[in-house]
């Protein structure tokens, strides 16, 4: 307590945060997005773990998705040089595993890029919740555990395919602009918002819909 202006005392406010700002991480809803997080992490790097899905060939579209960065890195564009029939997106998106390709194999820079798409799809689990928090704990529980569990989610993710990314950069948007069930009023959140979902449509024209 330290003495104000007319005599009164006043809480002096300047020291740590106090257990009422730690208890914002132990609330019921972020642990439910955590544990949900952390369940649905687990099962797509369960998927990955399973014999010649990290360096193997599972998919016939990640493929060229990947191919694409690779070309894109030595210098040969899409659209110019060479034919893709995707937006851009997914050639940009993998360019960093595409660039470590370079210094260790293609296999490497393919696993890379698959590990990125579990990471992706792992996090559009925490915007789900993150849009349903203002609902309480067991809205953000269905939402949350049907991306967590659900088979096509799963599937989706064990390489690289667009679906995962599209899904991340729409949630993205989505947070962003919607601020509990109306649109945010500030404008730097809607632009930021229309450049998430922007970014989707140069994923996959699907973000339109």
């Amino acid at each position: 307590m330290t003495p104000a202006a007319d005599g009164s005392s006043s809480r002096d406010t300047s020291g740590p945060p106090g257990p009422a700002g730690r208890r914002g991480w132990l609330s019921p809803v972020a642990l439910v997005i955590t544990g949900f997080t952390v369940i649905g992490l687990g099962l797509r790097l369960f998927l990955l773990s399973r014999p010649g899905y990290l360096l193997g060939v599972t998919q016939y579209d990640d493929g060229p998705y990947f191919g694409s960065a690779l070309r894109l890195v030595h210098g040969v564009l899409p659209y110019r040089n060479f034919i893709i029939v995707q937006p851009p997106g997914i050639t940009l998106l993998m360019s960093p595993a595409a660039l470590l390709a370079q210094v260790t194999s293609t296999a490497w820079g393919m696993a890379a890029g698959r590990i990125l798409t579990v990471l992706a799809s792992s996090a559009g689990i925490v915007l789900v919740g993150l849009l349903a928090r203002h609902r309480g704990p067991l809205a953000v529980g269905l939402s949350c555990g049907v991306l967590a569990i659900f088979p096509g989610s799963l599937v989706a993710a064990h390489t690289v395919l667009l679906e995962p990314w599209l899904t991340l950069f729409c949630l993205l948007g989505a947070v962003a602009v919607v601020d509990r069930d109306q649109l945010a009023r500030s404008s730097r959140r809607l632009v930021w918002g229309g450049m998430a979902f922007g970014f989707a449509g140069a994923v996959e024209v699907w973000a339109i819909i």
